[in-house]
């Protein structure tokens, strides 16, 4: 899931499993239903810790660059549509759309925090439709650690 898929969820779960079993023939280890349920599951919170990692690290370990010995961040946000499931709707709302305003759409509010000198993406909120990138800013910087200034200006 983290690397996009270049073909059907089947066709890379069979790959994907063969690389694993270091195996020259295909063995169907997982079908595309029971990953999608497996994915439902997933908790949001991993997808964050997974890009808190390597920040922690890159900012720890690497000689990053500053402006004035301070980071430069800068912030945007966009709205997104979101696929038409129950379980999103109940999350995001659904809001109406079009002339008549009979166009229903399940939409969110996505806000991104990046590091522009380094070229690394900090943080990711994601909130409702009608809800507005100054919230999700201060949950960027409440994010936002004073790190060890490890850099090259």
């Amino acid at each position: 899931m983290i690397i996009k898929f270049k073909s059907s969820i089947q066709r890379e779960a069979d790959r994907f499993f063969k690389e694993l079993s270091n195996e020259d023939f295909n063995i169907r280890v997982v079908t595309k239903s029971a990953f999608t349920k497996a994915r439902a599951k997933l908790n949001p919170w991993a997808f964050n810790r997974l890009n808190e990692v390597p920040v922690n690290t890159f900012y720890a370990k690497a000689l990053y660059h500053t402006w004035h010995d301070k980071r430069v961040l800068a912030t945007d946000g966009t709205r997104l549509i979101l696929p038409n499931h129950p379980t999103i709707t109940a999350e995001f709302c659904s809001n109406k759309f079009g002339p008549k305003a009979d166009s229903e759409r399940t939409l969110a509010l996505v806000s991104s925090l990046y590091d522009v000198l380094n070229f690394i993406a900090l943080d990711l909120e994601i909130d409702s439709y009608d809800g507005n990138e100054r919230d999700l800013l201060l949950k960027h910087l409440d994010k936002v650690k004073e790190m060890t200034l490890n850099h090259k200006s």
